[in-house]
């Protein structure tokens, strides 16, 4: 019996759209029915890259090999490679055939990739591309740009980018270049992590890429929680209380500019000496909050607001007035808020013109008598009232004799008399005795030789 070679009967070319395995089938006609053992070896050009590995089954079957000793190798892509030449070899054991075989890769709309996605790996020159892990995005708070996504599209066509899932509507996406920024600076104290999915559409076929954007903590100076403008009144220090947080839980301390107000470390805000409305209205300054790294600072108004202020004194409160007449003087007062003041006085003694302040007695004084007068004023504007405790002196003026009422008007002398009576005056400081004398001619003398009245002898 005569053993015949086996003959490879299908056609030598093959089509194979790209990213799938499978080729096709290898006929063979062996009309001994031999059984038929199948090699395939590459035949291409080294100058396009080494492709996809081929392998063919011992049922003819030719197909992309996945992986050889552990080593994963690409289905085929039309757009690196779409070529692909080899030998086909079947023998029955002692006789063989060969075929010169062409598979050609149909291009196929692929989905776009991200580059971010999968790490490029190369084996004898073919690129191919392997899922990663989930990209992270590392930004600092307080900033809005996070980075990009590229994706690639293996038939040119043009990519149109958008963001979905957990947090989309927290960041934007550039649909042209997948350029990823949040919507609003992000604050870490109050969200650390954001998560979205990006995908990329070529107008058939989208490609997805699950992101996570973590925010990474800096310290943060503090804010003032405080209003920049204060009310105070007047003549007294008190202001109020300056207030500032740090989201990083830091001390605060604060400082104020200039010499007109003073600020403690925990904010109290006081006048270095009481302001005065009338001389002052406004008082401005810079407060500084630092939590030892980073500070902040508020330009601050206090505006002293004006209080009705009592009238004060301006004239003394000790007087002098000559005795036996009633004017003493005018008391003086200032009143800052330009009310119009009313005066009063305590006791009897002492009057005072309720308008104008001037104070006289009620009757002329005699320092003989009394030399001191003591009285308290009393000046109100219509709200406030003050007091003032005043003392008037009396000054001794040189008056003139008077003969005590309490003497005779009418004295009686005998005639060829002698001394007759004496006369005694204590309305003056000395003590005057006027002695009336008889004189033999009919005449009186008082004080010795001066003629008050002359009297004729009715003899």
């Amino acid at each position: 019996i005569t053993n015949n070679a086996p003959v490879i009967t299908s056609d030598a070319i093959f089509t194979a759209a790209e990213n799938q395995r499978s080729v096709g089938s290898v006929i063979v006609n062996d009309v001994d029915g031999d059984d038929i053992n199948f090699t395939i070896s590459h035949s291409y050009s080294q100058s396009a890259g080494t492709p996809p590995r081929l392998t063919i089954s011992q049922d003819g079957i030719i197909s992309f090999d996945g992986s050889v000793n552990s080593t994963v190798y690409p289905p085929p892509d039309f757009e690196r490679y779409n070529t692909y030449n080899a030998i086909v070899t079947v023998s029955d054991g002692v006789f063989s055939d060969s075929q010169n075989i062409t598979i050609n890769i149909s291009d196929v709309n692929e989905a776009p990739t991200f580059s971010s996605e999968c790490f490029n790996w190369s084996v004898g020159g073919a690129n191919g591309c392997v899922p990663a892990t989930v990209p992270l995005f590392s930004v600092e708070e307080n900033k809005t740009s996070i980075g990009d996504v590229q994706a690639y599209d293996d038939d040119g066509d043009s990519l149109t980018y958008s963001i979905s899932g957990t947090d989309a509507a927290l960041i934007n996406i550039d649909s042209s270049t997948g350029v990823l920024s949040f919507t609003s600076a992000p604050d870490y104290e109050t969200k650390s992590s954001y998560s979205a999915i990006v995908t990329a559409n070529d107008g058939s076929l989208t490609g997805s890429l699950d992101i996570t954007v973590n925010v990474t903590d800096v310290n943060e100076a503090p804010a003032f929680t405080s209003n920049a403008t204060f009310s105070a009144a007047e003549n007294q220090t008190a202001i109020d209380t300056v207030t500032a947080t740090d989201v990083d839980g830091d001390d605060v301390t604060f400082t104020v500019s200039g010499s007109e107000l003073a600020i403690t470390s925990a904010g109290v805000l006081t006048f270095a000496s009481a302001p005065d409305y009338e001389t002052k209205t406004s008082y401005t300054a810079t407060v500084t909050a630092s939590d030892g790294t980073n500070s902040t600072t508020q330009a601050i108004t206090v505006n002293v607001t004006d209080v009705n202020e009592a009238p004060t004194f301006t004239s003394s409160a000790t007087f002098s007035a000559a005795e036996n007449q009633t004017a003493i003087g005018t008391v003086a007062v200032s009143d800052v808020d330009g009310d119009t003041i009313s005066y009063s006085i305590s006791g009897s003694d002492i009057t005072i013109n309720s308008s104008s302040g001037v104070i006289a007695f009620a009757s002329a004084p005699n320092y003989e008598t009394k030399s001191s007068y003591t009285a308290t004023v009393s000046v109100t504007d219509g709200t406030n009232t003050t007091t003032q405790a005043v003392t008037i002196n009396i000054t001794d003026v040189n008056d003139a004799p008077i003969i005590n009422s309490y003497f005779p008007s009418t004295f009686t002398v005998a005639e060829n008399g002698g001394q007759s009576s004496s006369v005694l005056s204590t309305t003056c400081s000395n003590r005057i005795v006027v002695t009336l004398v008889c004189e033999p001619n009919g005449t009186v003398n008082i004080g010795g030789g001066n003629v008050v009245e002359a009297f004729e002898d009715e003899d």
